[in-house]
């Protein structure tokens, strides 16, 4: 009770006039003093949205001249990454803005995916990447056209550091445009993440959907997979990554009339397929990003089959949120600011959460970054 007495005390105390933005914090999952970065077996970069080609830029470190990382919350990963010796960036779609790579120069979306690319070669992290609706062109006739382009440019460009060779290439749903599921084991075995390509079930151009197949047939085979994925995982921490949350309090959690909105009728169906698809064996975490803005809920409060539901959807563009999550369902949630998070897994089995966020509420002028750690291990714990 007492979790639930802090949670919503401090969400109460973040409201006044202006947008419900936070933070909002359960204070008892707080970690006052984390353990040593040589205590982290496995290190998961969360970075949702990042394809702004107008992302906010940050002075480069010292003695960095070729090739710069310049993107403020890319270099703040690739720093986190840097810290450990093993890590993978998860990137959560919309991974270039607004519509994908374009057919022709498009230097500047050429320039932020490789901008995401450069951070996992920067830290030396295995790089999982999950493509969103403005990758497939906005939804729009093309979006296939584009998601292979992207596919293309990151095959060619990144190959997955030495540790973690013979997983999976870093575009790891096989097919592009199709709704996968595709799976990815750390070498250690201490993790399965099951990455989906959500957008296929939103994309409004059918022909492009059924490149992959009978429409039908596609979402059977993509719902028995990803159970399959689940089921077989053993001891494994189980993450399944989409781009589309099950739930949220950001911007997309209203409205209806955009197959993107959560109320509307195919993102229902989206998630009425993917609680089909996570019922019998519920992953640990269930992670995307879309809204633009850092949540941390409870999963089952929050009606997402799953220990803990991850929104992290903030690496280029920022939101409002639109209400304070209940205190049941909150572990964090901030508005406003651009930001990622990063999971830990600990060699003594432990799991922390690290929120990294802007200190100004701005995509365009950040100032510096601050961090919030969250002790997940008893909410990760199967009942």
């Amino acid at each position: 009770m007492r979790t639930l007495t802090t949670a919503l005390l401090l969400a109460i105390a973040g409201c006044g006039s202006g947008p419900p933005n936070g933070p909002f914090v359960d204070a008892a999952l707080l970690v006052k003093a984390p353990p040593p970065t040589s205590q982290v077996a496995l290190r998961l970069l969360l970075v949702g949205d990042a394809g702004n080609p107008e992302y906010a830029r940050c002075a480069l470190p010292a003695g960095r001249n070729a090739a710069p990382l310049d993107h403020c919350v890319m270099q703040q990963a690739a720093a986190a990454g840097q810290l450990v010796e093993h890590s993978a960036l998860v990137l959560l779609g919309d991974n270039v803005y607004p519509d994908g790579i374009p057919d022709g120069e498009g230097i500047a979306q050429k320039r932020v995916l490789d901008q995401q690319l450069l951070a996992a070669q920067t830290s030396g992290s295995a790089l999982l990447i999950v493509p969103g609706n403005h990758d497939w062109a906005s939804g729009r006739p093309g979006g296939l056209a584009a998601i292979q382009r992207a596919r293309a440019r990151v095959l060619a460009t990144f190959q997955q550091p030495a540790w973690a060779l013979g997983t999976t290439a870093p575009w790891w749903i096989e097919k592009a445009g199709c709704p996968g599921p595709g799976t990815w084991d750390s070498p250690d075995g201490r993790v399965r993440i099951i990455g989906i390509d959500t957008q296929w079930w939103l994309h409004k151009d059918e022909a492009e959907r059924r490149t992959c197949g009978d429409l039908a047939q596609v979402e059977k085979d993509a719902v028995a997979g990803i159970e399959r994925a689940l089921a077989t995982a053993g001891d494994r921490l189980t993450i399944v990554a989409t781009h589309h949350p099950m739930a949220s309090f950001g911007s997309h959690r209203l409205g209806s009339t955009s197959p993107q909105d959560i109320p509307s009728p195919p993102y229902q169906a989206l998630i009425a397929s993917l609680n089909r698809a996570l019922a019998a064996h519920p992953p640990h975490l269930f992670v995307a990003g879309h809204d633009h803005d850092l949540q941390v809920l409870r999963g089952g409060p929050a009606g997402v089959p799953a220990r803990v539901a991850i929104v992290s959807g903030a690496g280029s563009k920022v939101r409002d949120l639109t209400a304070a999550p209940p205190g049941d369902q909150l572990v964090f949630a901030q508005g406003g600011h651009l930001g990622f998070m990063t999971l830990d897994l600990l060699t003594d089995g432990r799991v922390l959460l690290t929120v990294t966020r802007s200190e100004k509420a701005s995509a365009r002028q950040p100032g510096g970054f601050d961090q919030q750690v969250f002790d997940l291990s008893d909410l990760l714990k199967r009942k």
